[in-house]
């Protein structure tokens, strides 16, 4: 059995909405397969320009890396806890001031 031939060329949606049509006589398998591949490419060309570029598994092991570091720091850990307890404290703090007050 041979696969169909699309006599119309299919759409594929893009991330701006707009529809750009696929190569003209590819079977569905095929149109199917090209569709996905632009699809892969959008999704990279957009984390690439999110992450300015940078290797997105890096980013993953880096932080990855600090937080098995932080994990295996109890001092650490209680020292952060301190700091964002404190930084609550001066936030109610200043949500509680009257601002014409001062």
């Amino acid at each position: 059995m041979t696969a169909k031939r699309s006599k119309v060329a299919p759409r594929v949606a893009t991330g701006g909405g707009a529809l750009v049509p696929l190569p003209v006589g590819l079977s569905e398998k095929e149109a199917a397969q090209e569709a996905y591949r632009r699809l892969d490419r959008r999704v990279h060309a957009r984390l690439g320009a999110a992450v300015g570029g940078v290797s997105v598994i890096g980013l993953a092991q880096a932080w990855g890396d600090w937080a098995s570091h932080l994990a295996l720091s109890p001092g650490k850990q209680m020292e952060l806890v301190w700091k964002a307890s404190r930084k609550w404290q001066r936030l109610a703090g200043a949500l509680g001031r009257d601002p014409d007050s001062e």
